[in-house]
């Protein structure tokens, strides 16, 4: 394995751990966006490990389909992670940016509990990338 690919994977891991402390402090945005940020990382440390092309993007959805169509996840796996990749995917944005149609920051909007559905959703795509890669963790 690469040194990259195993920085990108130490660092997905390290993401997971701040969005867990980060939702401990109530800081629900932060949560949110480093949960996103360790499923992209997890996901891309697969990819290069893979040998593969990692694109870069905020995308995780589409990350997973780069490894279903070069054969390293299954569609049975992307069908299992459909809703909790296009709920990251899009918890990007949202946690980073304020919403200029309704002028609040995410620090004003987002709830504990969207914090918490997002660290449930990295822990399984982090769980299924190093299920995909059992060096991640050699």
């Amino acid at each position: 394995m690469s040194r990259f690919a195993r920085a990108m994977w130490r660092q997905a891991v390290h993401d997971l751990d701040v969005a867990r402390r980060a939702q401990g402090a109530g800081d629900f945005d932060w949560a949110m966006l480093a949960a996103q940020q360790a499923a992209e990382k997890g996901l891309t440390a697969v990819l290069l490990i893979s040998g593969l092309r990692a694109e870069q993007t905020h995308n995780v959805a589409g990350l997973l389909d780069a490894l279903v169509a070069a054969g390293v996840a299954t569609r049975e796996q992307r069908a299992s992670l459909n809703l909790p990749l296009a709920r990251l995917t899009v918890a990007f944005g949202f946690a980073r940016y304020p919403n200029a149609e309704i002028a609040e920051a995410p620090a004003d909007i987002i709830v504990r509990e969207q914090g918490e559905e997002a660290i449930r959703d990295a822990e399984a795509i982090v769980a299924a990338a190093r299920a995909m890669a059992s060096e991640l963790d050699a």
